[in-house]
């Protein structure tokens, strides 16, 4: 068994006891439904949710939790969420096809593939055009540099 500290932020308005019980139903629904501790963030979120007004006031609990539940918890917090994807404007996309090409015989840094011919981006680095598009829907910096790809 190990013991976990889990906080909210609530409304001054509410009685500190009121806070508490909130807080405990939340956790435990949580731990019930799911069999795992729910995120600051989904604790935050519920609180927001059930009342209204600024939360200024944090209040915090103590809960028990067995093996199961920790190992639940971590795995549920560990799992890996990708990062969010943008559709490429008309203008950068352009960007990509002024760009000078190279024929060279080292490697694109992202799909490792020899002997390419690719685009040289401001910075002096050298990619494959499609590679570098998928990239930059990501982040719109160079992989290898991080300098901003000003298209």
């Amino acid at each position: 068994m190990m013991r976990i500290r889990i906080g909210a932020k609530f409304p001054s308005n509410i009685s500190p006891v009121v806070c508490i019980d909130v807080l405990n139903s939340i956790v435990n629904h949580r731990l019930r439904r799911d069999g795992c501790l729910p995120t600051s963030t989904d604790v935050q979120n519920t609180v927001k949710g059930l009342s209204s007004g600024r939360c200024t006031r944090t209040m915090y609990i103590h809960v028990w939790v067995n093996e199961r539940q920790q190992m639940n918890t971590m795995l549920q917090r560990s799992q890996y969420k990708p990062p969010n994807k943008k559709k490429l404007k008309k203008k950068t996309k352009d960007f990509f096809d002024t760009l000078k090409t190279k024929k060279t015989k080292d490697a694109c840094s992202i799909c490792l593939k020899e002997n390419f011919k690719g685009v040289i981006l401001p910075c002096g680095h050298l990619f494959h055009k499609s590679c570098i598009k998928k990239a930059c829907q990501y982040d719109k910096r160079c992989p290898n540099c991080r300098k901003p790809i000003k298209a």
